[in-house]
């Protein structure tokens, strides 16, 4: 079956999609504008964000005053559970429209190699029976299991450890703790190029970026990072690149140097 995309890659033929993810962006939207209205550039002195694609996109980059970009703004401190890998792609997140939850099941059907796709994460009602319905319309009930919520620790590195591949559709994002968690735990991922992440993760090989929306070319780089040997894989995670990357974000000293450094600013000013 043909897949049309329309708005951000929200299928055609699912006028409730469309709905809904017109409900996330206006929510979103929200705090947005009124923090717009509320600023004035002659009492501005600077304004600071997590990564410098996420503030190019942002309002904030008309505004003509100084442009901070804290970086690192986030870290972790966790080492793989495991470099064995089981035959099952991942994904988690807060399950809603925004962050690509009904982009999952285009994409499984298209990823033939993909044998099971885990999910886990909290969840709105309308959105998890948005993506239940698209599930059944492509009879993808067997390859797919929802985990529940899981909670920082030993069965969350467990899991996002032994997956082959994350697959990550997000819509919105600013930075991206789940690529920053997968890769620091030994999984690939996938997602589309949006401006924030591809600037913080684009000169890693662990993460591979396609085009917003585009359902096929998700799917192939799925199955190529879900298919990776087990030296390829390796390789891809002993680069130079990504090593110094993990050390840096696994520095909570460092973030906390990076925030400090924004407030100091904005207290002598």
């Amino acid at each position: 079956m043909a897949k049309k995309i329309l708005h951000r890659g929200i299928p055609r033929g699912h006028p409730c999609l469309l709905k809904l993810y017109a409900q996330s962006v206006a929510a979103n939207a929200l705090p947005i504008n009124r923090l717009r209205l509320s600023l004035s550039t002659d009492r501005l002195k600077f304004v600071s964000y997590v990564n410098y694609g996420a503030l190019m996109e942002s309002f904030l980059n008309r505004l003509a005053v100084p442009k901070i970009v804290i970086d690192p703004a986030y870290a972790v401190d966790f080492t793989p559970a495991s470099r064995s890998k089981s035959d099952y792609a991942l994904f988690f997140t807060s399950l809603t429209v925004s962050k690509g939850l009904l982009h999952l099941p285009l994409v499984l059907d298209q990823a033939k190699d993909v044998e099971r796709l885990l999910v886990f994460g909290p969840y709105e009602s309308c959105s998890m029976k948005a993506f239940l319905k698209l599930v059944k319309r492509y009879h993808l009930e067997p390859k797919v299991r929802y985990l529940g919520e899981i909670k920082h620790g030993d069965r969350f590195n467990e899991v996002v450890s032994h997956a082959r591949v994350v697959m990550y559709p997000s819509l919105q994002d600013s930075f991206s703790m789940v690529i920053l968690e997968s890769i620091a735990l030994g999984t690939p991922v996938v997602a589309y190029d949006l401006p924030g992440p591809k600037s913080v993760f684009g000169g890693l090989s662990a993460v591979r970026f396609v085009k917003t929306g585009d359902i096929k070319a998700m799917a192939q780089q799925a199955n190529e990072l879900y298919n990776m040997n087990g030296g390829d894989l390796r390789c891809m995670f002993e680069e130079e690149s990504y090593r110094s990357f993990i050390e840096r974000h696994s520095r909570w000293d460092a973030v906390v140097e990076s925030y400090l450094s924004v407030l100091n600013r904005a207290i002598n000013c």
